[in-house]
Order: structure tokens, then sequence, then C-alpha cells
């Protein structure tokens, strides 16, 4: 599961990236978020479900 969550984040960064009509500070906000997340689930303090639900929840403020 840890691989999933990893390449699932990898995957949403490289997609905002590759974005060029977005703003860059909602951008790097919303990569913040997503590597925040992933951090959070390799250090054990959320489950994998909840990495994917920040993961998908990257533009909510």
């Amino acid at each position: 599961m840890k691989r999933f969550v990893k390449e699932y984040a990898k995957c949403s960064i490289d997609t905002l990236k590759h974005n060029e009509l977005m703003d860059k500070d909602i951008k790097a906000h919303a990569i913040d978020k997503i590597e925040k997340a992933v951090k959070f689930y390799e250090r054990s303090m959320i489950t994998a479900d909840e990495a994917i639900k920040l993961i998908l929840e990257k533009f909510i403020v």
C-alpha cells in the first residue's frame, strides 16, 4: 500500500507541474499539501485511506 500512495502522489504532482494554466501559488499550495500527506503517511501518523483522501482534496483549504 505504501508504494501505491507514493506513486499516486508522484502522479498527482507531475500532473500539477505540467499544468500551465494554473496559478503558481495555487499549484505550490497543492503540491505542498500532497507532500505533507505522504510525509504523514510514512511516519504512520495517518492511514493510507486518509493519505489518499488528502491527496484528492488538494485544492480544499
